[in-house]
């Protein structure tokens, strides 16, 4: 309780300092809080409301109609998000405020309980470790802004308890429970949490005065626990996926386009259309990204600067009679036109 209170006020703290919502006028919605998670939110009140344009499944009021079971279970399934339909649909973004507060206070409070089962120590000094991480560098810079991420601060500690649990081979059918509303609340953070809670579970397997028999049956304990977990969570995970594979793919866009090869590495680093590696002050630019993905490697390449020479990435340049011979041999040229059989022409010029 003490983290949970020390986190969630020192986050309420700061952003009054800072004059931000709710405590003043400076905007939280930045991101995709206000373009995308906000709006969630507020079809998620007309839902429990009984006032949207759809259902559960499909929604009328975005375009001409769009599919919503998705959204719902990628973007609205931490617990919290509920508190909206308690709030009139004017002050919407008071519950989604609420959402990354309480689960500030919950990850620190969760994880004092996992701290404690790591190594017994103090109850303070545990807490206050909890409040560094509810409030860390991921949850300020990154997380506040995506409601359905800040579950994942409370999937990590959630997965360490069920881990615990596993080593001390009790409470399979409750960790199992855990598993599941860590990855049904959010499949994305809580997977990236099971990896932290394996690599913690590997090393206190590795430093617990445990046979090898006995680490075999925590490890299977572990995997039973997890899969049963993503299994409880299939009905949503499965949604998720086939929503992915569906999804109309984004447009083809090729970055560095127009880039162009320079008779010296100076001239490359003073022309904005090219991208300089590895400046130095006594030569200029050392490497140059020479050629558009589509039409290359996409690699930069080492190069003396001059024509008539070739080189080749992690190879010293040499020079060449042509750039056909150069070709032949496997080298790049770094300037002039491209040239040579068709074979070449991922790379020659």
């Amino acid at each position: 309780m003490l983290a949970a209170l020390l986190s969630m006020g020192a986050y309420c703290l700061a952003l009054a300092v800072h004059g931000s919502y709710p405590f003043g006028p400076r905007s939280r919605s930045v991101n995709d809080l206000g373009n995308q998670f906000v709006p969630f939110h507020a079809r998620l009140w007309d839902l429990l409301h009984g006032g949207a344009h759809g259902d559960l499944f499909f929604n009328w009021g975005s375009g001409y109609g769009v599919p919503f079971l998705a959204d719902f279970v990628t973007y609205l399934m931490n617990p919290f998000s509920l508190l909206v339909g308690v709030f009139p649909r004017a002050l919407v973004d008071l519950p989604v405020f609420l959402v990354t507060l309480l689960s500030i206070g919950l990850g620190a409070a969760l994880m004092t309980v996992l701290l404690g089962r790591l190594r017994p120590g103090p109850g303070v000094l545990r807490a206050l470790l909890a409040v560094g991480y509810g409030l860390c560098a991921w949850v300020l810079n990154d997380g506040y802004a995506d409601p359905m991420w800040m579950w994942g601060l409370v999937s990590l500690p959630l997965l360490g308890i069920a881990a615990d649990w596993c080593l001390r081979r009790v409470r399979w059918v409750t960790g199992t429970l855990l598993v599941a509303v860590a990855f049904a609340g959010n499949f994305y953070t809580a997977a990236m949490a099971a990896l932290a809670t394996g690599l913690v579970l590997a090393v206190r397997l590795t430093t617990d005065a445990e046979t090898a028999g006995g680490r075999l049956r925590v490890v299977g304990r572990a995997a039973g626990m997890t899969a049963a977990g993503v299994a409880l969570a299939a009905p949503v995970l499965t949604v998720s996926l086939r929503a992915s594979r569906v999804a109309q793919p984004p447009p083809t866009a090729v970055y560095g386009a127009g880039r162009r090869c320079w008779t010296s590495w100076r001239s490359c680093c003073r022309a904005g259309t090219a991208t300089c590696r590895r400046p130095t002050s006594s030569s200029g630019c050392r490497r140059c990204c020479w050629w558009p993905p589509s039409r290359s490697s996409g690699r930069c390449r080492h190069g003396s600067g001059s024509g008539g020479r070739c080189s080749r990435w992690g190879s010293a340049p040499r020079s060449c009679g042509s750039r056909r011979s150069c070709c032949g041999t496997g080298w790049r040229c770094p300037t002039g036109a491209r040239t040579g059989p068709p074979s070449c022409s991922a790379g020659c010029w």
